[in-house]
């Protein structure tokens, strides 16, 4: 069993409060779980209002699997 992870930090320069920023984060979250299969959480720097910090994991069994599903979540 492998395990890929990926952390992605976002420039958020529009948002303007915390409920801004964390009705994008939990939006984007829901459509990478729904599309990809992966695990997804917001973990770092959860109150900077400019910044989000997401946290992606996914298990497998080939490390070419992960290598692909994380690049296109990047791509993405």
């Amino acid at each position: 069993m492998l395990i890929g992870t990926l952390r992605l930090k976002l420039s958020l320069s529009w948002a303007q409060s915390l409920k801004d920023k964390r009705m994008m984060v939990k939006s984007l979250c829901a459509k990478l779980r729904d599309k990809f299969l992966v695990s997804v959480a917001e973990v770092d720097e959860l109150d900077v209002i400019k910044t989000a910090v997401i946290g992606v994991a996914c298990v497998g069994n080939s490390t070419a699997h992960l290598d692909s599903v994380l690049d296109h979540i990047i791509v993405w």
